[in-house]
């Protein structure tokens, strides 16, 4: 459920009872957010901004690694102003940002007072641990210092985690300890660390440079950034001029790659490796009966069986119109065969419709192996499409082996 006001993720079961519970927590955590704000003494005008402007940055900036995971930067500068500054601008430089986010990102209005109100309420419990730590004799020292500003941040996480764990249980009617585990720990396992590690670093950078040390580290992190976002869009095209538009396959450049790259690599190991190709039999009356878009829904269902029978480790290419290779990692003659005719029963089984229309169309297969039948990438091509043109002469829907010619 997502509207303007409210935005849930379970079925919608709980909402009351969530929309109590985040308007309970909002009420009281800008609350203290507001006396802060308006009471407590804020420093110069430029270092707020900067601040609150660093906030907005990080709120709106996620580090996307190419391992899938992600680094979220929104309480970085909270830290930093906490440390060095005080509450207050620690109040501003993550309740501000975060509110914006209703404007800029759309969320919903008492998600967003929630999400400022939770942050709020975890930073007062984390200056009241400053608070403590500071009266420890070594908190001045270079190393209580890192300890001091780890046990900030680890509070704050722990009570701002403690927050959205309980409203993804009330939201999904899950028991509370399922869900802080899994919001405090492993929904960012891979990126914890880094997360601390840059938290750590911009306070204590902030506390020793000044206000240039916040810019530093942000400078830092939007040329990360700007790298990993290049590298992404380069990633994308690369796959996008190796990929076939209709079928989502490998086309013939990616052939290209594995022959001239991976190929010559299991020939030098000696790993066997197969070769399947499958030609559509009936794919031309397909198209003169029914239309191209039909024989474009045929190529396309017979992509999707090839991928369910095939292992993901496996590579399927479009070859041409209507032929597909499938090159198989560590798979010998025998087992290439049987894959074979598991596609034959699985299309078989999955019958394909246009338009209301049942599409009908056979295959016809042909196999061939290293090392049994070639040391070369193109000739065991050639030859698993001779085996094939050999089971379409013998009247299709069948597996034939280059141990046939």
């Amino acid at each position: 459920m997502v509207n303007r006001w409210i935005e849930a993720s379970g079925k919608g079961h709980n909402i009351p009872a969530l929309a109590t519970y985040m308007a309970v927590v909002s009420v009281v955590g800008i609350a203290m957010v507001s006396r802060n704000l308006f009471l407590g003494p804020l420093p110069g005008l430029w270092t707020t901004i900067l601040y609150v402007s660093m906030g907005i940055i990080g709120e709106h900036l996620y580090i996307k690694f190419p391992s899938g995971s992600i680094l979220s930067l929104g309480e970085t500068a909270a830290f930093a102003a906490l440390w060095c500054h005080g509450l207050p601008l620690a109040m501003a430089s993550v309740a501000i940002p975060v509110l914006t986010q209703f404007v800029t990102q759309r969320r919903a209005v008492l998600n967003s007072l929630f999400n400022a109100a939770q942050s709020g309420i975890s930073l007062r419990l984390a200056s009241l641990v400053i608070s403590l730590t500071c009266g420890v004799p070594w908190h001045q020292e270079p190393k209580g210092q890192v300890l001091c500003v780890l046990l900030m941040i680890v509070s704050y996480d722990l009570v701002n985690a403690l927050f959205v764990a309980a409203a993804c249980a009330i939201d999904n009617g899950e028991r509370l300890e399922r869900y802080y585990v899994r919001v405090a720990y492993l929904d960012r396992k891979h990126s914890l660390a880094a997360w601390y590690l840059v938290n750590i670093t911009t306070t204590l950078l902030s506390l020793h440079l000044g206000n240039i040390g916040i810019v530093f580290v942000f400078a830092g992190i939007l040329a990360l950034w700007g790298q990993l976002k290049s590298e992404q869009e380069l990633r994308t095209k690369s796959l996008e001029a190796r990929t076939d538009p209709l079928t989502g396959l490998g086309n013939l450049r990616y052939l290209d790659d594995w022959l001239n790259l991976d190929f010559p690599r299991l020939v030098a190991k000696q790993m066997p490796c197969s070769v399947i190709f499958v030609d559509i039999d009936g794919l031309k009356e397909v198209n003169d009966s029914m239309g191209h878009d039909a024989g474009d829904a045929a190529l396309v269902h017979l992509a999707s069986v090839l991928r369910s029978v095939v292992r993901s480790e496996d590579k399927i290419v479009r070859y041409g119109g209507d032929e597909f290779l499938i090159l198989l990692k560590k798979i010998d003659l025998k087992g290439a065969e049987i894959i074979g005719q598991r596609i034959l029963e699985a299309l078989h089984k999955a019958e394909t419709f246009y338009e209301g229309q049942m599409v009908s169309f056979g295959i016809s297969v042909g196999v061939a192996s290293f090392p049994e039948h070639t040391a070369l990438g193109r000739d065991l091509i050639r030859m698993a499409d001779k085996a094939m043109y050999l089971a379409k002469t013998s009247g299709g829907n069948a597996v034939y082996s280059a141990d046939s010619l």
